[in-house]
């Protein structure tokens, strides 16, 4: 595979220097989030409008995130002379979001009278930040819970400077045993503990198998491996790949949960691999991906709260629509505020 199949792009953690057709991905995993939360009762009550809508999506996407930032981290790997410049660099990408949703989520919410959901004891642990704690012990505030993504990507940018000072074909080596061994560490605790502990959950939602699988497939992508290479020409594996992920909605429920989201894991890395060749059995170089992917983490971070929001007017308003115009005006309206809100922090920046 020519040197000329992988274009870098300016990087900058979770939305950054990519192989081509990486922000696809993101896109795509961005959405399908999207309309999973659309669809949960827990977020938005439409009158029963969406019920019409029995739309199986692709499960795990979350980790599709995680497999992500960990290909780029493991891609873009060089040692990293100053670790103070480099948290500094990644706060400035995940921070000034992360903390404008709360605030923003804490004044929509005494808008509405629901002050008390959001200002108790809990809010500490997002302020932090360790978001992932009150969504493991089912404590989380319901526009913030989704943020525990953000604190287990958050202790990978923090541990992640360190390995970077180990030899590439060392780190190899390391990435792939941490995460063999988080896995296996996972299924141990689940059947020792079980599933309903704290300890299993903040084991299992962390994401280091998956975080560390990323970084291994972006060590093998840099140095050019014969078989990454392999894999990426072959049409039938990459065909393959994109349908178990588009119908792993009709049968995710079949697959054991403790080996859920590593099986997305692997799925997502063939997805990651479909994108080298020149011409892809399944393309997402192109504009519209480009552009939604660039607003993946804002439609990811906002998506919640604009559900909210959206239904509790929806509600109020006495109108009844069609399932169909109801999934179109909220994915409408975060795909709107997520670039606003994009815009905002880059001039901010």
């Amino acid at each position: 595979m020519s040197s000329k199949n992988i274009s870098a792009v300016n990087s900058d953690g979770i939305m950054g220097n990519r192989l081509k057709g990486l922000n696809g991905i993101r896109a795509l995993a961005a959405l399908i989030l999207l309309w999973g939360h659309t669809f949960q009762a827990d977020f938005g009550k439409w009158g029963g409008g969406l019920d019409d809508l029995q739309i199986p999506l692709p499960v795990c996407c979350a980790y599709i995130f995680f497999v992500l930032s960990g290909f780029l981290a493991g891609y873009r790997c060089k040692p990293v002379s100053s670790v103070s410049a480099y948290y500094k660099k990644k706060a400035k990408r995940l921070l000034p979001l992360y903390y404008s949703y709360i605030i923003i989520s804490i004044v929509v919410f005494s808008l509405l009278g629901r002050s008390d959901e959001i200002l108790n004891k809990g809010l500490w642990l997002y302020i932090i930040p360790f978001p992932n704690i009150p969504f493991c012990t089912s404590t989380g505030i319901l526009p913030l819970v989704h943020l525990w993504f953000l604190g287990s990507l958050i202790f990978f940018y923090l541990v992640f400077p360190f390995f970077t000072r180990i030899k590439e074909s060392r780190l190899l080596y390391v990435s792939a045993a941490i995460c063999i061994s988080w896995a296996l560490a996972k299924w141990g605790i689940y059947a020792l503990v079980g599933k309903d502990t704290f300890l299993y959950r903040f084991w299992g939602t962390s994401g280091i198998d998956c975080l560390f699988g990323g970084v291994f497939l972006g060590l093998l992508a840099k140095g050019r491996n014969p078989f990454v290479e392999r894999l990426a020409s072959s049409k039938a594996v990459c065909l393959i790949a994109w349908i178990l992920f588009l119908t792993s909605g009709l049968y995710g429920n079949h697959i054991p949960a403790p080996v859920r989201t590593e099986f997305m894991a692997v799925i997502t890395m063939l997805m990651i691999i479909s994108q080298m060749p020149a011409k892809p059995i399944v393309s997402l170089d192109n504009r519209l991906c480009e552009w939604l992917g660039d607003i993946s983490f804002e439609i990811y971070v906002s998506s919640i709260l604009l559900i909210i929001l959206l239904s509790a007017l929806y509600e109020s308003s006495g109108v009844v629509c069609p399932a169909i115009v109801i999934w179109a005006v909220v994915t409408f309206v975060v795909i709107a505020c997520s670039k606003a809100m994009n815009f905002l922090l880059k001039l901010i920046e």
